[in-house]
């Protein structure tokens, strides 16, 4: 949910991978990455328990990529 452009909210976040205020690089409960670019981005509140994230700043891209095994997790499954 994006609310007046300003502020998002996002749930089913497994864990935030790393971010700055230009970028921020999340990683979703079903191992799908999801890097948002913007400026002034800045994590208000992430509920690791629940999921819940939500950011302020003005946004520019969503996007999303899975994530890809590893040749031994591959090997092993």
């Amino acid at each position: 949910v994006i609310e007046e452009r300003n502020e998002t909210y996002i749930s089913k976040v497994k864990e935030v991978d790393s971010f700055c205020e230009r970028e921020i690089k999340l990683v979703l409960f079903d191992d799908v990455r999801l890097v948002i670019r913007g400026e002034n981005l800045k994590i208000l509140s992430y509920a690791k328990d629940s999921g819940e994230f939500k950011l302020r700043g003005r946004v520019f891209e969503f996007k999303f990529t899975e994530k890809k095994l590893g040749f031994i997790k591959r090997a092993l499954k």
